[in-house]
């Protein structure tokens, strides 16, 4: 056996210079994993995109659960895709609401959970009883269970329309 002077030192350098790229390279591309991250992911279809934007909140009960992953049109809708941590259970009739975070317009959304599953997990029992079951990787929820929040430029133009409406005798 060589000893360690022996060897070629450029050879030993380059494979440890290899071997630390490499591993910097995989601990930057983990985040892009998501059986990694510990998260599945769910879409819903939005009348309006009502200005998401991939990085804004998902909450339940005030709680944030996820993120806006992207948001895309469909032929009917705004379909937005979210991520959504995997110990969060959304049952199947949640509604989903788009509101507002800050004065300056930024959105989160937020998952409201039915009544009869918060009033069971509130007191003990088991929300599973009452949960029509519960929504699983790729599934969407449909623009029915989906509501946008009324925007200050649209009631701008109402007003606007209204009053050049009025008589002006």
């Amino acid at each position: 056996m060589k000893s360690f002077r022996e060897r070629r030192p450029w050879l030993v350098g380059g494979i440890g210079l290899i071997l630390i790229a490499g591993g910097v390279a995989a601990a930057f591309s983990i985040n892009k994993l998501p059986q990694l991250r510990g998260v599945y992911k769910l879409s819903a279809d939005l009348k309006d995109a009502a200005g998401l934007q991939p990085g804004n909140e998902v909450r339940a009960a005030g709680v944030r659960v996820g993120r806006v992953t992207g948001v895309s049109l469909t032929l009917t809708a705004a379909r937005i895709e979210m991520e959504i941590e995997d110990h969060v259970q959304i049952p199947v009739e949640t509604r989903l609401e788009v509101k507002l975070k800050t004065l300056l317009g930024q959105k989160f959304i937020d998952l409201q959970m039915p009544r009869a599953y918060v009033e069971a997990a509130s007191r003990g029992r088991d929300p599973d009883v009452v949960a029509g079951g519960y929504l699983d990787e790729g599934a969407v929820i449909p623009l029915s269970q989906t509501s946008i929040p009324y925007e200050i430029y649209q009631a701008a133009n109402a007003g606007t329309r209204i009053l050049s409406e009025i008589d002006k005798r």
